[in-house]
């Protein structure tokens, strides 16, 4: 063995070595966490009031009797089953307490982990490989996605989110990997465990198409194809080139789900399962500004480089006349737009209530001091992906949140995920990753801390109240 090659073993053995501590340390600290949230709220609390009763009719086989104020569809619950009921069986112990129903959602938040890792991987190697700095970067990328406050918060609870997470997340690693048929039963998957997933299987299906024609768009670029050719011919070259590329063979899989998911919305006469007094669709645009405030919000270590190049844009006359049209349009759309559920003013254990009530009800005319905040934060966005991605996930964000009254924060989890999987591991500072690890660790201990030390109750409950996102 030469010294290269002995120097290149110690270094994959140093990065092998790390993985595994920080997989152990995150794993240790999150059932320590979770020890703690059994500790202080032993029983089931906001929705699992209704998972967790749901999820013990399914223990006992009564797969057909349904709690209506349910409105996902059973995934969480077989999902449960599935692992819990055989070593429940063996141990002739009942797995249907709240203790190990949460655990479901540990076991999820550890897999993300490594599944965010594996992801992270495949998208930042190159021919020549990947060299230890990257490695070491893509680790603590991923320990940071791992702890987003948002959704490590709800690991701990038997909520849908961290399941519904690790679908998604394992749908498109298995894309990644060429996988396309698993993916799609992947995606299958998902949206058995929250219905709105159909929309990130119709990501992974588009992305999959428009990567087979990104070289037959540059070649037609460079002949000058599309103002030569007329579009019919254009059409038949695109058609030729996806079968070539074996691209309908690639997206069977995903056209299926999205068949049975259209099936579904048919027989059931909507999205929704069960009650659907308080999920009815409309068109709730400035999700949008709500969704991109928050992006910002959770990569503000990354925002000064685009604060940066923001401020150039200011004094380019060009460029500051395209952000005022922004800002025209956003104002037009709050003025006209801007709904807000009954849930959101009157449910005083959310954070949203609070942000909702102290900020866009008290202080006059908050809702359009945001808007220089908006365009920025849709600016954010953008610096941070290419073209085509943008178009393609602000599209899937669009179709995924503007049909929501609710101003829900775990609505942003999945869209906010696959964002920052797209940063560019080359592009991040050790002190931006450093400085994202710290902040999103003082949010999880702040709220994690407010959850089990601030109490209250209400007039009609003796139930002790608590406040989470």
């Amino acid at each position: 063995m030469t010294k290269s090659e002995a120097k290149m073993q110690s270094s994959f053995l140093t990065v092998r070595m790390l993985q595994l501590v920080c997989f152990v340390l995150f794993s240790l600290v999150s059932v320590l966490i979770s020890y703690f949230f059994n500790y202080t709220q032993p029983n089931p609390y906001i929705d699992e009031q209704f998972h967790i009763p749901q999820a013990a009719k399914f223990c006992k086989g009564n797969f057909f009797e349904w709690d209506h104020k349910i409105t996902t569809l059973p995934g969480l619950y077989l999902f449960s089953i599935g692992i819990f009921k055989p070593i429940g069986l063996l141990l002739k112990y009942d797995i249907c307490t709240v203790n190990i129903l949460r655990s479901t959602n540990l076991i999820c938040a550890i897999f993300n982990f490594y599944l965010i890792y594996e992801i992270l991987k495949v998208k930042n190697i190159s021919k020549d490989g990947i060299d230890q700095m990257s490695l070491f970067k893509i680790l603590l990328s991923a320990l940071n996605i791992s702890t987003f406050p948002v959704l490590y918060f709800f690991s701990f609870l038997y909520y849908t989110d961290a399941l519904s997470t690790s679908m998604v997340l394992l749908m498109y690693a298995l894309n990644l990997q060429s996988k396309y048929q698993l993916s799609a039963a992947m995606g299958f998957f998902a949206v058995m465990v929250r219905q709105t997933n159909i929309i990130w299987v119709f990501y992974i299906a588009t992305e999959i198409v428009l990567s087979d024609l990104e070289v037959f768009f540059e070649k037609m670029s460079k002949k000058n194809a599309f103002s030569k050719g007329s579009y019919l011919k254009v059409s038949q070259a695109m058609i030729k080139q996806l079968i070539s590329r074996g691209t309908h063979k690639k997206v069977i899989g995903f056209a299926m789900v999205m068949f049975l998911f259209v099936l579904f919305i048919m027989l059931n006469q909507g999205i929704v399962v069960g009650d659907r007094s308080s999920h009815k669709p409309v068109v709730h645009v400035p999700q949008m500004f709500y969704f991109a405030t928050f992006c910002l919000f959770f990569s503000l270590p990354y925002a000064l480089r685009s604060l940066e190049s923001f401020s150039k844009l200011l004094f380019s006359i060009d460029r500051s006349f395209i952000l005022l049209l922004w800002a025209v349009a956003f104002y037009y759309i709050i003025q006209h737009n801007t709904l807000v559920h009954p849930f959101t003013l009157a449910d005083n254990r959310h954070y949203t209530f609070y942000i909702w009530k102290r900020l866009y009800e008290n202080i006059p005319y908050f809702r359009y001091l945001m808007i220089p905040v908006y365009v920025f934060s849709f600016y954010h966005l953008m610096r941070n992906c290419t073209f085509k991605y943008f178009f393609l996930f602000t599209t899937c964000v669009f179709l995924n949140l503007v049909p929501q009254l609710l101003l829900e924060l775990r609505y942003f989890i999945m869209p906010f995920i696959l964002y920052r999987l797209h940063f560019n591991i080359n592009s991040l500072k050790w002190w931006e990753l450093a400085l994202e690890f710290s902040f999103n660790s003082l949010i999880n201990i702040v709220t994690i801390y407010i959850f089990f030390t601030k109490k209250f109750y209400w007039e009609d409950s003796a139930d002790i109240q608590r406040i989470m996102w």
